[in-house]
C-alpha cells in the first residue's frame, strides 16, 4: 500500500508505535517456553541502561517462541518517546547472549 505523507506532518519516526522482530537462535536455549511466560506473566522486568534503572516489561507486546528447526521468537515491541523496546534487551532477560541470534525487523506498526 503507497501512501502519500504531507512534508508538513511530524517525522516519519514520531509516527512508529511499534516494531515487530524475528530472533532467529543460533544456540540451543533450555526451557525457553518456560523463561518467555515468566517474563510475559511478569508485572515488571527491571533493566539498567547507561546508569539508569527502567521497565522493560510494558514495552514487551508480544512475545512466542517458534521452536522446530527455526527456532526463532517473534517478537512486538512498543516505541514511544523516551523509552524503546529493543530485542537485544529482551534476549539479555531471557539469559541469552545477543551475539548467539540474528535479529531481523520484519514491521514497523505507524499510528495514523
Amino acid at each position: 500500500m503507497l501512501e502519500i505523507i504531507d512534508p508538513s506532518a511530524p517525522p516519519l519516526q514520531k509516527k512508529v508505535s511499534a516494531a515487530e522482530y524475528q530472533v532467529r537462535l543460533l544456540d540451543q536455549v533450555l526451557n525457553l517456553d518456560q523463561k518467555i511466560e515468566t517474563m510475559l506473566d511478569s508485572e515488571s522486568i527491571l533493566r539498567e541502561k547507561r546508569g539508569k534503572t527502567y521497565d522493560l516489561r510494558p514495552l514487551i507486546e508480544e512475545l512466542k517462541f517458534e521452536g522446530g528447526e527455526s527456532r526463532s521468537i517473534e517478537m512486538l515491541l512498543k516505541a514511544q518517546e523516551g523509552s524503546t523496546g529493543r530485542p537485544e534487551e529482551v534476549l539479555r532477560a531471557l539469559d541469552i547472549p545477543p551475539e548467539n541470534s540474528r535479529v531481523e525487523r520484519t514491521k514497523l506498526v505507524i499510528e495514523h
